[in-house]
């Protein structure tokens, strides 16, 4: 297949897989499946997912980087700090961020900063969510500084994540401009969904799309907009999380996109090729947070 009509899996957690991340991208190209955004939450992930990137062959794999606010492994690290700003922990894991990305920016496959965002099931006090909006502004501004888009987590935070997306775009956005962002699993509010297309913040649809009928409301409404959609919309997995009994992988991404074209009403090779260029699109518009 060309690479215009080869779908794109957004949003993955490739080394968290069970059965390895090999198996998964071979599996994934065998579906059709042409490049994966491989995201990580710490830095014990980040020389993996650059491993990953750096290889040969297909899909190909983009690393991204970042802290999330709450990684899997611990999701009250950030949270335990309790001087009120935010403690030494998230500082100390940023300035190791922006230590790395000095190393890695030149290589190709670094492509973006995430995962990174807001989680209020976890953040449910003032002070948390003081700590963790910090964290997230840090991020942003290092995405900015060393040119690269982020990939955005935004857990019962949609509108303030949106916020901070819309941000990205820096004081010099203007209409019909693309922003260096992506809302990933961004399909609780319809409202919300709209207004980040038509301000040309990338989004990205997941699996629940398949089977839930308040996500394919959502994306149902985007037929609404459907050119503005048709600029910004990508597709993810979020593997390995977990959809009816079975875990996420990349080779779903065909099944979702799919269901996705009907619900916007193209054809899917119509979509296929509006996600290729929106992937291409949005690895070339760094976030211009604080510029």
């Amino acid at each position: 297949k060309n690479d215009e009509h080869m779908w794109v899996d957004a949003h993955c957690h490739l080394t968290q897989l069970s059965g390895g991340a090999a198996a998964a991208l071979a599996a994934a190209a065998l579906s059709g499946v042409g490049a994966v955004g491989a995201v990580s939450e710490e830095a014990a992930c980040w020389d993996t997912v650059l491993a990953l990137a750096t290889a040969t062959g297909a899909p190909r794999v983009v690393a991204g980087v970042g802290l999330h606010p709450c990684p899997t492994s611990d999701p009250e690290r950030y949270l335990r700090d309790g001087d009120g700003d935010g403690g030494c922990a998230w500082r100390a894991a940023v300035a190791q961020l922006d230590a790395w990305l000095v190393v890695a920016a030149h290589r190709e496959r670094v492509g973006m900063v995430g995962e990174i965002g807001l989680d209020y099931k976890h953040a449910t006090t003032p002070a948390q969510k003081v700590v963790q909006r910090a964290l997230l502004e840090a991020q942003l501004a290092l995405a900015a500084a060393h040119g690269l888009p982020v990939n955005l987590h935004s857990r019962r935070a949609e509108k303030d994540v949106l916020a901070y997306a819309l941000a990205c775009g820096g004081s010099s956005a203007g209409a019909g401009a693309h922003v260096g962002a992506l809302l990933h699993w961004f399909t609780h509010s319809k409202q919300l969904l709209r207004k980040a297309v038509r301000a040309g913040v990338f989004v990205s649809i997941g699996p629940d799309v398949l089977y839930d009928a308040h996500t394919q409301a959502s994306v149902a409404y985007l037929a609404g907009v459907r050119d503005a959609a048709l600029r910004c919309v990508l597709l993810e997995t979020d593997g390995p999380v977990v959809h009816e009994g079975a875990e996420a992988r990349p080779e779903w991404v065909p099944r979702i996109g799919e269901k996705v074209a009907e619900l916007l009403g193209v054809t899917p090779e119509a979509l296929a090729a509006a996600v290729a260029a929106n992937w291409a699109a949005y690895l070339a518009t760094p976030c211009r947070y604080g510029t």
